[in-house]
């Protein structure tokens, strides 16, 4: 199903007209030590983030088709990369 689109009627030139000063964050309560704690960072579903032909040709191999998309990701990224920092878990 597409998403429908909706009419922006965003006014975007006062918006990047606009100084910090000018904006009114009194309502927006301080970022403190507890939020991080309790934070979590999600990414979209797979589906929404790899091609779903991409997805189904490394599912034909197993279910470990997370490790292999990602094992090869990381080895395009070490050979056309001139800052090899990836190792086993980080990025």
């Amino acid at each position: 199903m597409k998403k429908k689109k909706f009419a922006d009627k965003s006014d975007w030139e006062r918006v990047d007209a606009m100084k910090d000063k000018d904006i009114d964050d009194s309502e927006i309560p301080e970022i403190d030590e507890k939020f991080f704690k309790r934070a979590s960072f999600r990414w979209g579903k797979e589906s929404e983030i790899i091609e779903p032909s991409i997805l189904i040709y490394f599912k034909k191999f197993g279910n470990d088709y997370k490790e292999r998309i990602n094992a090869l990701l990381k080895a395009h990224i070490a050979a056309t990369s001139k800052n090899r920092i990836l190792s086993k878990g980080k990025a």
